[in-house]
């Protein structure tokens, strides 16, 4: 989970401003009435975020909805040496500060870059 192979920051590039740049692009330098580009456009990047933002709704719901601890865990939530090993125990065993980091433990499935 340190070293994540796309971060946030790639994955809005990949899937929306790299998309969204191809849209424009065409939609300006095609080959349609002029009164008809800007509409092509906004159209099309309308069309573009509305899509990326229901499926980011959609896969984060489904997150939280059936999403299981992930592998690591553990080391996410860094138990504290008390902690007993035989006994189901809540979150509040959880001795880390990162919470962001210790939330997402609990979001597996499905992944949010694919």
């Amino acid at each position: 989970a340190e070293h994540e192979r796309v971060t946030n920051i790639q994955l809005g590039l990949y899937s929306t401003v790299i998309p969204l740049s191809v849209i424009i692009i065409v939609a300006l330098i095609s080959t349609c009435p002029p009164k008809y580009k800007l509409y092509n456009t906004w159209v099309s990047s309308i069309g573009l975020l509305l899509s990326v933002l229901i499926t980011s709704f959609v896969t984060n719901i489904v997150k939280n909805w059936f999403g299981r601890l992930r592998p690591d865990f553990l080391d996410r939530c860094q138990p504290a040496n008390d902690t007993p090993k035989d006994k189901l125990v809540s979150i509040e065993v959880c001795t880390t500060d990162n919470l962001d980091r210790l939330a997402d433990g609990f979001r597996t499935t499905p992944s949010g870059h694919s």
